[in-house]
């Protein structure tokens, strides 16, 4: 019997994006053969996982999203019973069918992405190219329930839809507790480490966890990425004499990412509410420091809050409140949360997942 294959669409490199990451295996483990469409300067095949890198040499802006949509428009999607467009910018480019079974997962309100703010314009561009997309598509997945009620709302006049929420969960973390970042950075064993591993950008709280380590003593920060805003933030960590408590990891593959989160203390999302991604957002590094034993420090955004608070996560501070930031701070690296790991693990691991992302693939 030959197996399903399926295949996924990515603009950007599939091993730095724990989500993808995570379906890839769970198809590739229940007998679907998947090929990975994403940007890369190089292909891998492995058992059941084709990842076929696409060369974009532009870094960024419109002709990079051009260059994407010229490549993957040429691809055929015939030979698969189903595709997975992991964003906007590749449910664009795909040429479907009305045989085609589309899956579409929204990560993101593109029409309310932070750098869309006062360019409305472009606001309604992406607006009405998602729309001109979705009578192909079959099934809308969302990371998080609040998230999928603004998408019905959004997408109510293309009743054929069916959505899922699959939450972006980690997989389970076989590592243990070590002194990596305290080694390579030669940090004081006697301080707490406060962790932001993610996109480096405005808005993401990187310029805030900045300020509070220049005000806290007994901790460090290190920050785990790449974005538009790295060179930026090392100018301003420079600027104010900070490099002895604010240190730089570079981006890492997601199978390595949770050894250096292990090393830390304490997780960060001080996420800003400037637009509906990041009021709604409930990020995946939530749960990756969850999973690794670390409390988390968020701003009080109404998913994150309502699940910091359900599994007892950590905190959740007023990020426009200076003062209370600190004392949150300080309150968090002397208390013990987690205190049922076992259950928290079974409610947050991405295996709690599988089961309804599969029945995706079945109907």
């Amino acid at each position: 019997m030959n197996k399903k294959k399926i295949a996924l669409f990515f603009f950007g490199n599939i091993n730095y994006d724990g989500r993808s990451y995570n379906m890839i295996k769970t198809l590739s483990e229940n007998n679907y053969c998947v090929e990975v469409y994403h940007l890369s300067n190089k292909t891998e095949i492995k058992k059941n996982i084709s990842l076929i890198g696409l060369q974009n040499n532009y870094k960024s802006g419109f002709f990079k999203f051009y260059r994407w949509f010229q490549m993957i428009k040429k691809i055929s999607l015939d030979s698969y019973s189903s595709v997975i467009a992991s964003d906007l910018y590749s449910l664009v480019g795909l040429k479907p069918s009305s045989k085609s079974f589309i899956v579409y997962d929204v990560r993101d309100f593109f029409d309310e992405l932070p750098s869309l703010k006062n360019k409305p314009f472009k606001k309604i561009f992406w607006k009405t190219v998602e729309k001109k997309c979705l009578p192909f598509v079959k099934t809308i997945i969302t990371t998080s329930n609040k998230d999928k009620e603004v998408i019905k709302k959004k997408f109510k006049a293309f009743t054929h839809l069916q959505y899922y929420t699959i939450y972006n969960y980690p997989l389970l973390c076989n590592h243990k507790k070590n002194n990596y970042l305290r080694s390579k950075f030669n940090i004081n064993p006697n301080n707490k480490i406060l962790i932001y591993q993610g996109v480096i950008e405005k808005g993401r709280g990187v310029g805030l966890l900045i300020k509070i380590i220049s005000m806290v003593k007994g901790c460090a920060c290190v920050i785990v990425g790449g974005g538009p805003d790295l060179l930026f933030f090392k100018q301003v960590v420079s600027s104010l004499n900070l490099k002895h408590k604010v240190f730089f990891h570079k981006k890492v593959p997601y199978v390595d990412l949770l050894k250096i989160t292990l090393s830390a203390d304490v997780g960060i999302s001080f996420i800003r509410p400037t637009c509906k991604n990041n009021i709604y957002a409930l990020p995946n590094k939530i749960f990756e420091y969850s999973i690794c034993g670390l409390p988390v420090l968020s701003s009080n955004m109404p998913s994150i809050t309502t699940t910091i608070k359900k599994y007892n996560l950590g905190k959740c501070c007023n990020i426009y409140n200076q003062n209370h930031i600190i004392d949150t701070v300080k309150e968090i690296t002397q208390k013990s949360f987690l205190n049922e790991k076992k259950s928290l693990i079974k409610n947050i691991a991405w295996k709690s997942q599988e089961e309804k992302f599969l029945n995706i693939f079945k109907l």
